[in-house]
């Protein structure tokens, strides 16, 4: 038989989970997740896991890969300016009614305090959710 205090322990313990997963209300296999990961190996530096999460990317030519490895850097290295990047944070996803496109509105803070806020297209792949060629219809 339990007692008062195991159900005030198991209140507690259900509580804390509840609370826990109403943090994150984005699927973590989901575009918005996929958007924030593919934003933190670009912001770390790691370029090559970011270009995976790229949209057909290990289809492309060695060439083309090398290419937008070489942009994806040339990128990070003109964000220095605005003292490199600070923090993202995932302001909105829609996910289509097909069910195999997504936007994920992502805001990025830069170490000197400016903000900017991008929409980015996602597309469902066999392997998850990858950034999308193609461009986000939405603003």
């Amino acid at each position: 038989m339990k007692t008062g205090n195991g159900y005030v322990l198991m209140l507690v313990i259900a509580f804390f989970f509840s609370a826990l997963a109403s943090c994150n209300r984005y699927a973590p296999d989901g575009p918005a997740a996929a958007a924030l990961e593919f934003s933190e190996y670009f912001a770390e530096g790691d370029v090559e896991k970011a270009a995976e999460m790229v949209q057909g990317y290990h289809s492309l030519p060695h060439t083309e890969q090398h290419q937008l490895t070489m942009f994806m850097t040339q990128v990070r290295l003109e964000m220095r300016q605005y003292g490199g990047i600070e923090s993202f944070q995932i302001m909105e996803e829609e996910i289509y009614d097909d069910g195999e496109r997504a936007y994920v509105k992502i805001k990025t803070t830069y170490g000197n305090g400016d903000t900017e806020i991008n929409t980015e297209a996602m597309v469902k792949t066999p392997q998850g959710w990858k950034m999308a060629l193609y461009a986000s219809d939405k603003q």
